[in-house]
């Protein structure tokens, strides 16, 4: 009896405990999401439906408006704890560098860093992922946490931050659909 009790102790600490995929659209009401925080830096992150959404839902996506935003101290939108394992190691987004109006240019910055320390150090990321995408429509882009910026990041309760830095410039920038390790209960 002893023995049957603690299984189903067992089984259901494990189901309740368990962590589930980091998921986020940005269609809730709340911006940020929960357990996302945003540090404001020129401007700040909110969501929007200023262009079309490529998926399904509500239309909503973050939305950092550099077309209104004339300072260059970076903006971060940051996810909840993530829990990095050598088998759920992929970190996913959608971004768009969609038009807004006039010529004005079109060199704002969105890079991706990762801490596992709990945000007190970053591994700063070298790719600026919307150069070169002005006005080409929605894109996915796919990191593999196990080896970003030659860091292994397994085993470790990470974070992982969109840097924006602003050109206040004829567009904006969207991101959408993030996916990737489970998060940290």
């Amino acid at each position: 009896m002893k023995k049957k009790l603690l299984i189903l102790t067992a089984f259901i600490l494990g189901v309740f405990t368990s962590n589930a995929q980091l998921i986020e659209n940005f269609d809730g009401i709340t911006f940020p999401p929960l357990d996302w925080t945003m540090t404001p830096g020129s401007g700040s992150i909110d969501h929007s439906s200023q262009t079309t959404d490529h998926t399904t839902g509500s239309d909503m996506f973050a939305r950092y408006n550099c077309y209104n935003i004339s300072g260059s101290t970076p903006t971060y939108l940051i996810s909840p704890r993530l829990v990095v394992s050598s088998s759920d190691k992929t970190y996913s987004f959608w971004a768009n560098y969609y038009y807004v109006d006039g010529s004005w240019g079109n060199a704002s910055e969105l890079y991706v860093d990762v801490s596992s320390d709990g945000g007190a150090t970053w591994t700063l990321g070298s790719t600026n992922y919307i150069s070169g995408q002005h006005a080409s429509g929605w894109f996915q882009t796919t990191l593999d946490l196990t080896n970003f910026e030659t860091v292994d990041f397994t085993g470790n309760d990470t974070y992982v931050r969109f840097t924006t830095i602003s050109d206040y410039g004829s567009y904006n920038i969207g991101i959408d659909d993030v996916s990737g390790p489970a998060v940290h209960l």
